[in-house]
């Protein structure tokens, strides 16, 4: 006889996604190198570990993955004191995410449109939205200013940063560093 979902712990729920759950560092970590879900496998695996009966969907990948990563995150932690508060946990989940959407708000820039409504999204191989031309440009810029213009950086490091924070190829990271250095962006 098959388990009904709602019957299961939240830990329970994260085990059958592969992901460790003796610590939340390591979860993480799981989750971060699987690339391969999918908005809607992001959104299910948040419903399903916060025990939600009313489905909550996001209006963007990157907030669902987010808000997926704090609820595994948050879900190990509380559970080391016993039995996990889904209230509290979720109380979490929000702060965390409000918090990354201030500190990042490059990241999700794209969630709306101009208009205030959703955008559909294209999805690249790796199932990560698809930017609009000229995007990573801006968005380089952006993160040059922020995290690598005025600092005592190796080209090596203010590299790493563009690759990791825009999700540039390592030589086109190369590349538009040169740019931003000479102003040309």
């Amino acid at each position: 006889m098959k388990e009904d979902k709602q019957m299961k712990s939240p830990l329970e729920v994260i085990e059958e996604f592969g992901a460790p759950t003796h610590s939340y560092i390591e979860a993480v970590q799981h989750f971060n190198d699987r690339v391969n879900l999918t908005q809607s496998e992001y959104e299910k695996g948040y419903n399903d570990i916060i025990g939600t009966v009313t489905k909550v969907e996001f209006n963007d990948h990157t907030l669902a993955r987010y808000h997926f990563l704090y609820a595994v995150q948050e879900t190990i932690k509380a559970s080391f004191d016993g039995v996990p508060d889904m209230v509290v946990v979720v109380d979490e989940i929000e702060k965390h995410v409000a918090k990354l959407k201030a500190s990042y708000p490059y990241l999700f820039k794209n969630s709306i449109s101009p208009s205030g409504k959703p955008e559909p999204k294209q999805m690249d191989a790796a199932g990560l939205p698809k930017r609009r031309k000229g995007t990573k440009k801006k968005l380089t810029k952006e993160v040059y200013v922020e995290f690598i213009e005025g600092k005592d950086l190796t080209r090596k490091e203010a590299i790493a940063i563009l690759v990791e924070k825009v999700r540039l190829k390592e030589t086109v990271a190369s590349t538009y560093y040169s740019n931003c250095k000479k102003g040309k962006f």
